[in-house]
């Protein structure tokens, strides 16, 4: 797999997703060391960050709750402060970014309504700090319970807050009859995700992060994915699926014959016009795409027919045996041969 065959890049935080067709590959990125390493917390040194939610509510409108951090030179301890949406708190981050005891001071705010609620949630759940993730303009801070959501975007840097962004991870070409997983696992917010939508071109729908669908009929399906987060915000994807007849399982015949050619696990047959046949194959099987063919020794159940049957059955099973490449477009199987190229149809379908 060449990286120049990737369709598409992300970076979320220190990890790189390249996307290719049928899969991603996902880089980590790490600070270079000079001497003693860099801890995990370097990242955070300077940063502010402004709440947008927690697992368990949504930001008061009109509050401001804010996170800096002073990490030091060794990026493994520091410093924390900020508001709480109406007192300001400090601590220091004594392991990983685990917390000592957050110092407030005491004031009390009668507006906005439900400040001080929000305020003694959120020093609660920071206090029980034990992980962290910065992915692009988010930070999420992990406790046992549950997540606080911060963005860099504040009013201080005179930016409105960003939108989600759904993402659909799923092939763009697959077999008839395959399931299919579509996943929105690296849709993004500023905000906790709480709703994962799907809507698929069949008028179906279905909800969760990752779901499965299996198409049956070949054709291109259209699928959407809407996301909606805690603060109400929304972000759509979309992505159109080709589904293509498979290689493996259907009776192909011979455009304007009788001959037929099966494909099993690693094992070709069919019918000549006389004599039935089989060999071994091998190649490459991505649907939509022009893929290898290699075909073993033919062997056959040896009878004799009529001399045009027998003529017809020779020509189609050297170039059978010669076969290098395949396509399967439109309900069409095209083999291309040596000797020119070999076009069947599925049996239901036969023109």
């Amino acid at each position: 797999m060449g990286l120049n065959a990737a369709r598409d890049y992300r970076i979320l935080g220190n990890e790189l997703y390249v996307y290719f067709d049928d899969s991603v590959l996902i880089f980590i990125g790490s600070y270079p060391t000079l001497g003693e390493e860099v801890g995990p917390l370097a990242p955070l040194d300077g940063t502010k960050w402004w709440l947008t939610s927690l697992d368990t509510f949504v930001v008061v409108p009109g509050s401001e709750t804010t996170l800096l951090f002073a990490i030091d030179d060794k990026g493994k301890t520091g410093t924390i402060s900020g508001s709480g949406g109406c007192n300001n708190y400090t601590a220091e981050i004594t392991s990983g970014i685990s917390l000592s005891l957050i110092n407030a001071s005491a004031a009390f705010c009668g507006t906005p309504e439900g400040i001080m609620e929000q305020e003694a949630a959120y020093l609660s759940a920071l206090q029980n700090a034990n992980g962290f993730r910065i992915d692009g303009e988010t930070l999420k801070i992990t406790t046992s319970q549950e997540t606080l959501y911060f963005t860099s975007r504040g009013p201080e840097a005179g930016q409105p807050l960003p939108v989600p962004q759904a993402v659909i991870i799923a092939p763009s070409d697959e077999n008839a009859e395959k399931v299919i997983t579509f996943d929105g696992s690296l849709s993004t917010s500023n905000a906790k995700i709480t709703s994962y939508h799907w809507w698929f071109s069949d008028n179906t729908t279905a909800d969760g992060m990752m779901v499965e669908r299996t198409y049956n009929a070949v054709g291109a399906y259209d699928a959407i994915l809407t996301i909606t987060d805690a603060i109400g915000q929304k972000s759509e994807a979309s992505i159109k699926v080709h589904i293509h007849e498979s290689l493996v399982g259907p009776v192909w015949v011979l455009d304007s014959s009788t001959i037929t050619l099966i494909f099993g696990d690693g094992v070709l047959s069919g019918n000549a016009g006389c004599n039935d046949y089989n060999a071994g194959y091998s190649g490459t099987f991505t649907p939509g795409k022009s893929n290898t063919l290699s075909v073993s020794p033919i062997t056959n159940t040896g009878k004799s027919c009529d001399a045009d049957v027998m003529n017809q059955e020779g020509v189609y099973l050297a170039n059978l045996k010669s076969a290098t490449s395949y396509i399967i477009n439109n309900d069409r199987l095209t083999l291309n041969t040596t000797g020119g190229q070999l076009f069947f149809y599925p049996a239901v379908a036969s023109p």
